[in-house]
């Protein structure tokens, strides 16, 4: 599996492209809609415990506080550290609803604030209409994981009909982004505003596309520890 930290500057890059049939039209928001399927609160934000490690950063899964959808049977999930811990890993682990034992589990080390994870690179492939729970562990002590800062979020995977696929391929990225969240394709168009920004410079029109999304489920405060989306 590849596992890789990004700079935060490539998620939040311009969203315009031209070309398509049809684009996110200029000042508009992109609008993140939920699935009204009823699921509970599954999100944990990971902060300090009781002061047993000084100056420990807030390390959050980039995942709304409900079980987040997906149209990809590999899609990529993300991270946020408030800053660079001084010492430490970060742990990886996605598991099935009801299993024992996580599909996958790996550490890398924690040297960047934006943590990317690719599903895809390990060959792993989500079953569709399956609830999986996926967690990031700053680990500080492998010996005493009881000082472990954690955040969890809760994924499902929803296969594509012929149908949205047909819409989705008349749209550009930028409308692709706004479909995805529309329909409540929460880790989609997240992975779509990623994508765009590869291919553009950073921008504020994309930093504000990105923290109004991020606002809509519940994480601006998380990613802004200093009035700002990360940069």
């Amino acid at each position: 599996m590849r596992i890789e930290i990004v700079t935060a500057l490539t998620l939040l890059a311009m969203m315009g492209t031209a070309g398509a049939e049809k684009t996110l039209p200029h000042g508009a928001s992109i609008v993140y809609k939920p699935p009204m399927r009823g699921a509970p609160t599954n999100r944990i934000s990971g902060g300090a415990r009781g002061g047993a490690i000084a100056d420990i950063p807030t390390l959050v899964v980039l995942a709304p506080d409900h079980t987040g959808l997906t149209i990809r049977d590999q899609p990529t999930l993300y991270g946020f550290l408030s800053a660079p811990p001084d010492k430490g890993y970060i742990e990886f682990s996605l598991i099935e609803e009801h299993a024992v034992a996580p599909l996958i589990e790996r550490r890398i080390a924690a040297n960047g604030r934006l943590i990317t994870v690719s599903l895809a690179s390990e060959g792993v492939r989500l079953k569709p209409d399956t609830d999986y729970l996926w967690n990031l562990a700053l680990v500080f002590d492998p010996n005493n994981r009881s000082l472990d800062i954690v955040s969890t979020g809760a994924i499902r995977h929803v296969a594509a009909g012929d149908e949205l696929k047909k819409r989705l391929a008349a749209l550009d990225p930028a409308g692709q982004a706004q479909f995805y969240a529309e329909q409540g394709y929460w880790y989609d168009a997240i992975e779509a505003e990623e994508s765009i920004a590869a291919k553009n410079d950073a921008s504020p029109e994309a930093r504000r596309q990105l923290a109004n999304l991020l606002s809509q489920a519940g994480l601006a405060a998380a990613t802004s520890e200093h009035g700002e989306t990360p940069k």
